[in-house]
């Protein structure tokens, strides 16, 4: 008996889509891992190099420097996991040692990348610093009421530097502090800015005996 064969296996044209999308994957490892190393300057025979392609290669799928850097930037975000806000000054301590813990568990390439000066030219001109510290002075308007209005900005802006990536980065390398005792150093510091403890302990919790 003839048998009718249904053909599963994927189409020249799938096949050729799934290479194209591989090989975008690796010259974005690539830049990430050039970034990684601290290099300043980014040329595109560089990055050919790093992932083994061709210059036309990369070319063709980034049309120039700028559309790299923009694309390993989304690249470096999806490694990094999702940016949550708190929604409440109750939920920030929660927040900041979630976001600590994430950013402290990628490679040292991929903190060091993040850091580096084209991805954060990236960052700033997409605005995400800015809506940051627009969220936090919302986020804190209760609590910074009695300031000006540009006290209340400079007191966004420190407090969110303070939850930052970057804050966690330098205190890992120059105190020594691990991402969890980090969080609560800041977690701290952003109290005492505000003039209140975030995690108040139980009452009599730490006091000895005499």
């Amino acid at each position: 008996m003839d048998r009718i064969l249904t053909d599963t296996q994927p189409s020249y044209a799938d096949r050729r889509a799934e290479m194209a999308d591989q090989t975008r994957v690796r010259i974005l490892e690539a830049c990430v891992r050039i970034l990684g190393r601290g290099v300043a300057e980014l040329s595109i025979p560089a990055v050919a190099r790093e992932a083994a392609v061709s210059v036309p290669t990369v070319y063709r799928h980034f049309a120039d420097k700028r559309t790299l850097f923009h694309e390993t930037a989304m690249h470096l975000r999806r490694l990094r996991g999702p940016y949550r806000p708190a929604s409440s000054v109750d939920e920030l301590p929660a927040t900041i040692r979630e976001q600590f813990a994430l950013a402290g568990s990628l490679s040292e390439v991929v903190r060091t990348a993040l850091q580096s000066e084209p991805i954060m030219t990236v960052r700033r001109e997409s605005g995400e610093g800015a809506r940051r510290v627009a969220h936090m002075e919302s986020l804190l308007a209760g609590e910074l009421r009695d300031l000006s209005p540009s006290e209340r900005e400079r007191a966004a802006t420190v407090i969110a530097l303070l939850c930052s990536s970057m804050t966690l980065r330098t205190m890992m390398e120059l105190p020594g502090q691990t991402p969890e005792q980090a969080a609560q150093t800041v977690i701290w510091a952003v109290g005492r800015l505000l003039g209140r403890d975030l995690e108040p302990r139980p009452r009599g919790k730490g006091k000895g005996k005499r």
